[in-house]
């Protein structure tokens, strides 16, 4: 975290989260055939998360150091979409499968409530941390190639994006999973 005041203060901090999450999920197949297939879905993800305690330590220049207190949090997801993919055969053995997938998510907890901060070597005690404002739902957007082997090994890449009504800026994420069958 860098602070300008009078000259530029940079602090580094230790910190660590914890999570479990389930997620449940109810499809209806609307259409197939043998290379595709279309999919609507609702789904509902339960997430129960731990954050450890946030200790700054002054840099070179000293500084004023943060502490953020533990909180854990219950978070609640309902979302519904629609899942498609395409796979062609480029091979006696090997497919090329083409996924999209957009889906709407909505937060029904209340997640930031207990976020309380102070100053290390202050005197006052812990005060409420800014809330953000109330999360409407967010749309996200999943494309993914996959390249596999019959019934052995493969590879996906994905690209996930999400819009945010409350955020400036998209989250956009990058994945690789490797897939082997046994």
């Amino acid at each position: 975290r860098k602070i300008e005041l009078n000259k530029t203060y940079e602090n580094k901090a230790d910190y660590n989260t914890y999570s479990v999450s389930i997620d449940n999920k109810l499809s209806k197949t609307i259409y197939t055939d043998l290379s595709s297939q279309l999919d609507i879905y609702t789904d509902l993800e339960l997430e129960y998360g731990k954050i450890g305690k946030f200790k700054e330590r002054a840099g070179s220049n000293g500084g004023l150091e943060v502490q953020i207190k533990e909180n854990d949090y219950f978070s609640a997801q309902l979302g519904a979409g629609v899942k498609a993919h395409h796979k062609v055969y480029a091979g006696s053995d090997i497919s090329v499968k083409v996924t999209g997938d957009v889906k709407y998510v909505y937060e029904l907890g209340e997640n930031y409530d207990g976020n309380k901060a102070r100053l290390k070597n202050g005197g006052e005690g812990y005060y409420s941390l800014i809330t953000p404002e109330k999360q409407e739902g967010k749309i996200i957007g999943k494309v993914g190639l996959t390249i596999e082997k019959a019934n052995h090994m493969g590879v996906t890449f994905e690209v996930e994006a999400a819009d945010e009504g409350h955020k400036k800026d998209s989250s956009i994420k990058y994945g690789v999973r490797f897939n082997y069958k046994f």
